[in-house]
């Protein structure tokens, strides 16, 4: 395969994950905002550790469901929420350790959309009290996505599917 179409199919997967983070963000959307969210999107996040490309999609696709963010939120949540997915992923994307890498999301979501909703005065309560909150929503989905990922990405017809790079043989 020539440089060209190596690249016309990094980008054709960057926009397919991109779509499916949209997807599952507008499906899942009455638990994808607010204080406790359960972003089903986010299991996306850990694909980052097999494939850097795809903290480009991700990335893009938080950005556009962002947009989705409800009444004054909107124009933080593309801030903060995006800025948020950009660091999980390229943190997730270095890592050598799946288990280590599902923790970046874990931690860094909540702080900064923590300081988010703190900023914009939506939720009342103390900063640490509202992470706390998304940090729990965070985590249920990651968690999640992590045991899933334990599972089928021990099949290399599924390695080859997303184009993994990296961490074929990752540990738990």
């Amino acid at each position: 395969m020539n440089d060209n179409q190596l690249l016309i199919r990094r980008i054709v997967r960057n926009a397919i994950v991109l779509a499916l983070y949209v997807i599952l963000t507008f499906v899942s959307y009455p638990v994808s905002f607010g204080l406790l969210q359960f972003r089903v999107s986010e299991l996306l996040v850990l694909l980052c550790f097999f494939n850097r490309d795809y903290v480009i999609g991700i990335t893009l696709g938080c950005l556009l469901s962002n947009i989705a963010s409800p009444g004054s939120m909107m124009l933080w949540d593309l801030l903060f929420g995006t800025l948020g997915s950009l660091l999980s992923c390229l943190l997730v994307s270095f890592s050598k350790h799946l288990g280590i890498a599902m923790l970046f999301p874990i931690i860094i979501n909540p702080l900064l959309v923590g300081a988010e909703f703190k900023i914009v005065g939506e939720v009342s309560g103390s900063y640490w009290w509202i992470v706390g909150m998304i940090m729990a929503g965070e985590a249920t989905v990651i968690v999640i996505s992590y045991i899933f990922y334990l599972f089928i990405m021990k099949k290399e017809a599924i390695l080859n599917l997303i184009d993994a790079k990296r961490n074929r043989s990752f540990k738990w």
